[in-house]
């Protein structure tokens, strides 16, 4: 292989290496402050404590930044904050932890047709979720484990009356009330 560039190969632009050279500067200045000046400040000092404050203050942006999102937003608005910070970076999958969790019966169904419309787009949702009305209706194939251990694989309708799954996961009642929802899906 010859170290002559081929002639097809497209050179980054300008507007990448001003990128790159802005996120290699923006990069030394947060480690800077993240470490060497919560360290200088201790060296000149010689305080632990002036050198905790300093620490302190790095991270109390993220903090506040946190608190307020936590303050002004509710359940929802927050779940539907995580699933757009997902999605962002034009996401083929979806790994979704408990997404409706504690959340009321009118949040869970928002967040059911949100995640029905990010379906219809093509996204392939992976759910680890309690809820089962939330997982039945999302899922084309279920996975149950016990102890780390597969259970079941196969489809909702199989699930909620699978014995075994019955037995461990669900109890009666509950497979009892998703064969109910899933025959009134169906209908």
């Amino acid at each position: 292989m010859s170290s002559a560039a081929s002639p097809n190969a497209q050179q980054p632009s300008i507007d990448f290496w001003k990128f790159w050279a802005g996120q290699t500067i923006s990069n030394f200045g947060s480690s800077f402050t993240d470490f060497a000046l919560p360290l200088l400040i201790f060296k000149l000092t010689g305080s632990a404590l002036n050198l905790a404050i300093a620490s302190a203050t790095t991270f109390l942006p993220y903090l506040l930044f946190g608190l307020v999102i936590g303050a002004w937003v509710d359940r929802t608005d927050r779940k539907r904050l995580m699933i757009a910070s997902a999605l962002v970076s034009d996401a083929k999958c979806l790994l979704m932890d408990e997404p409706v969790g504690g959340l009321t019966p009118k949040e869970i169904d928002y967040i059911l047709e949100l995640v029905k419309r990010i379906r219809s787009r093509g996204i392939s949702i992976i759910l680890i979720e309690h809820v089962m009305r939330f997982l039945v209706t999302l899922s084309d194939r279920v996975m149950i484990m016990q102890q780390g251990r597969n259970i079941f694989l196969g489809t909702p309708a199989e699930m909620v009356s699978n014995e075994k799954v019955t037995q461990v996961y669900l109890g009666k009642r509950a497979s009892d009330r998703m064969q109910a929802f899933l025959a009134g899906k169906a209908a």
